[in-house]
């Protein structure tokens, strides 16, 4: 029992909920992106671990802001206040997936890391990704 898939709508259902863009959850398709977005990313495979004696997970799991404009106008500052935003809904929310409670959620992302990259030949993107790491254990099914 891994939480990826339940820890992913959960943070759908909150984003979604907060924030004033689109929400998409792992991938948006080609032709898809209506601009700026939160994407939840797939989050890396969770090892198994003892967690105050509890068979649980440890979870990576990144958010991407993704900001675009055309080459050399873009704002940054929009993509700063929707990372705010997600940090904020985040803190403030109740992160309850099926099956797992997540053990840690910190108030903060661990990394915040700002990536630009070239989306068409006249546009530039201008992404952060928020990485979280969190843990969690099986809920008990009495």
């Amino acid at each position: 029992m891994r939480p990826r898939a339940a820890l992913r709508s959960e943070l759908y259902r909150v984003l979604d909920a907060q924030i004033s863009v689109d929400v998409y959850v792992q991938k948006v398709s080609e032709g898809e992106s209506p601009g700026d977005l939160v994407m939840i990313e797939a989050p890396s495979t969770p090892a198994r671990g003892d967690i105050k004696e509890d068979t649980g997970h440890e979870v990576a799991q990144t958010i991407r802001i993704h900001t675009r404009a055309p080459k050399g106008q873009a704002d940054l500052s929009r993509r700063d206040e929707l990372a705010a935003q997600v940090i904020s809904a985040l803190d403030a929310a109740t992160i309850d997936p099926d099956d797992h409670r997540v053990v840690d959620w910190p108030e903060e992302p661990h990394d915040d890391d700002p990536v630009s990259y070239e989306v068409s030949g006249s546009e530039q993107a201008h992404d952060i990704l928020l990485t979280y790491r969190l843990y969690t254990q099986i809920k008990a099914t009495i």
